[in-house]
């Protein structure tokens, strides 16, 4: 059965390799199902923002595109197979 930190350094890893962009990956928080078999691990990490609406006229530089994009937080809800390591779902989080 793996531990705590396991699951979660796995669950950094599967996120980092779907979103390779994010960054300042944090835990926050860990828990485990009644039956002790799935780990339950929410990271958040910044990932690019979107790219501005389409609509209306376009003004692009592109050297100054990355200047003015931000990044947006995203939670990120992981579920580990707690006896094999493997993941087994990774769902959006919403945060109120």
């Amino acid at each position: 059965m793996i531990d705590v930190k396991q699951s979660a350094t796995i669950a950094e890893s599967y996120l980092k390799t779907l979103l390779p962009h994010a960054n300042d990956i944090t835990l926050e928080e860990v828990e485990i199902s009644a039956d002790d078999r799935l780990w339950s691990i929410t990271l958040s990490a910044l990932v690019p923002a979107p790219a501005p609406s389409t609509t209306g006229p376009q003004f692009s530089i592109p050297a100054l595109e990355g200047l003015f994009r931000q990044s947006q937080r995203v939670y990120k809800i992981l579920e580990i197979n707690a006896e094999t390591g493997s993941v087994r779902s990774m769902k959006i989080r919403t945060v109120q």
